[in-house]
């Protein structure tokens, strides 16, 4: 968090959330500053779910909380998303992306 510029903006605009379903428990929203930006998405879910990028964005898996190697179950999410690609999420997860 504190190497990544676009993690660093406290600015009230430095935030858009783009999607949030109470149903789903699906948030996400991106993070900019310096001219970086990220895609975050969290399922807060007990159930695995499905996000569309809001954005006709090329991107970058840089954070997937599912990861093996954060002792998760496996990621699902793709390791680049491209338009406005649907993000498949493992329950009770978080992905961000690098835009």
């Amino acid at each position: 968090r504190k190497t990544h510029r676009a993690l660093q903006g406290r600015e009230r605009n430095a935030i858009t959330v783009y999607h949030r379903n109470e149903e789903n428990k699906l948030v996400g929203f991106t993070r900019q500053h310096d001219q970086r930006q990220i895609l975050v998405v969290l399922n807060f879910d007990e159930q695995p779910g499905c996000f569309t990028s809001p954005l006709n964005i090329k991107a970058r898996k840089i954070f997937d909380s599912s990861d093996t190697g954060w002792k998760g179950p496996g990621a699902v999410a793709p390791g680049d998303i491209k338009g406005h690609q649907r993000i498949s999420m493992n329950p009770h997860s978080a992905v961000i992306f690098e835009i």
